[in-house]
Order: C-alpha cells, then sequence, then structure tokens
C-alpha cells in the first residue's frame, strides 16, 4: 500500500477551493441590490471556473514530485486520473453556467 500523508498539501485541493469561494462570491453578489445584472455573476462565475481549470492544469507536472498521490488521510487523490476528471467537471461546469445565463435571458425569466 503506497504512503499516505496524514495532514495533506492544499495545493491538491486547490481548484476545489477556488470553485467554493467562487460560489460564494457568486452568492454574495447576488444578495447585493445594485447587481440585478444577472450577466456579471455569470462572467465572475466562470472566471473562477477558468482559473480553477488552470490551476488544475498546473498540477500535472506536480505528480511526477510526489511521494505519494495520496492526502488528507487518503481522501484526496492527485494522479493523471483525478486530474483528467477535474478538468472534465470543470469544463461541464463552465458550459451549464453558459447555457443556463442564455436560458434564463431567452425565458425572461425574473430571479
Amino acid at each position: 500500500m503506497p504512503s499516505i500523508e496524514p495532514i495533506g498539501n492544499l495545493q491538491a485541493i486547490a481548484p476545489h477551493i477556488i470553485v467554493i469561494i467562487t460560489a460564494i462570491v457568486a452568492l454574495l453578489l447576488d444578495l447585493i441590490p445594485w447587481s440585478k445584472r444577472k450577466g456579471f455573476i455569470v462572467a465572475v462565475s466562470i472566471l473562477g471556473v477558468i482559473v480553477a481549470i488552470i490551476v488544475t492544469l498546473l498540477q500535472f507536472p506536480l505528480i511526477k514530485e510526489l511521494k505519494s498521490p495520496y492526502f488528507f488521510y487518503g481522501m484526496v487523490a492527485l494522479d493523471n486520473y483525478a486530474l483528467f476528471f477535474n478538468i472534465l467537471f470543470l469544463i461541464i461546469c463552465g458550459l451549464s453556467l453558459l447555457l443556463s445565463s442564455d436560458y434564463v435571458r431567452k425565458m425572461d425569466i425574473n430571479l
């Protein structure tokens, strides 16, 4: 069994942290009364997804330097397989943001 680092490395979950912070920022922007333009919130959300994709792509060279691909008591794995699916899910997230904002605009849904 490969060795497992108990405490972990925040760099292993950096894309997830970026997506969570982006979601919190988008929710807080939606609370502001002057932010009736939902396009700005969508743009901030897509920017956060793009930053998370870039951080994920920057993690590929780090895989070779790791002594163990497991972090947080084995709950997080950082390997090519995990990074591929991180990128895939982030692309799907960005596309769903684009499509949902267009749908809301076309259907004239007042949120």
